[in-house]
């Protein structure tokens, strides 16, 4: 049940986030698609820190009740953005070139665009098959979220000074 929470917890941030960056009318695509992906990021810092802190209960119920208060309204307020008609319309407007025409007009653009894609695939093999083993993650960010989730609150982390005195931005995400 915690599994489906997420995932339409996870669904409505990015539907809120999409809404918000079509409303913004940015003009290229890869600028909506930043904008949404920002803004997925700051509804899911909003969600969990109002969680964590306000209400302070860090659990899967809470935050799915906090991710309904902060995307539910943002959804409502954009809701004329996402309306389905209104996304074709846009869709067909876009004229969109074949992948491969684009790649020989542009062939470094290209090769780029396929190593960036192999590395963001090799960076999720590794994240999966290898467990942190850096000074960095084990003694700063996997105990600062972990003691988080624990406490099911945001809290004071006794293991290490640096977990306390420096911004925990990506543990805040991580907790998510």
């Amino acid at each position: 049940m915690r599994d489906v929470a997420l995932m339409v917890a996870t669904a409505l941030i990015l539907w809120g986030a999409a809404g918000v960056a079509c409303r913004l009318r940015l003009g290229r695509r890869i600028d909506t698609l930043l904008a949404t992906a920002t803004l997925a990021t700051l509804q899911v810092v909003a969600s969990v820190l109002i969680a964590g802190l306000v209400v302070r209960r860090l659990t899967p119920a809470v935050l799915f009740a906090m991710t309904i208060v902060v995307s539910g309204s943002i959804v409502w307020l954009t809701r004329d953005e996402m309306i389905p008609a209104r996304l074709v319309r846009v869709a067909r407007r876009l004229r969109v070139r074949s992948l491969w025409t684009t790649a020989r007009t542009y062939p470094w653009a290209a090769v780029l665009a396929l190593a960036a894609a192999l590395e963001f695939a090799w960076r999720t093999v590794v994240s999966y098959a290898v467990l942190p083993y850096g000074w960095d993650a084990l003694a700063y960010h996997l105990p600062t979220a972990a003691t988080w989730v624990r406490a099911e609150r945001i809290v004071f982390v006794p293991y290490d000074i640096f977990s306390n005195v420096y911004p925990a931005n990506g543990e805040v995400v991580t907790a998510w």
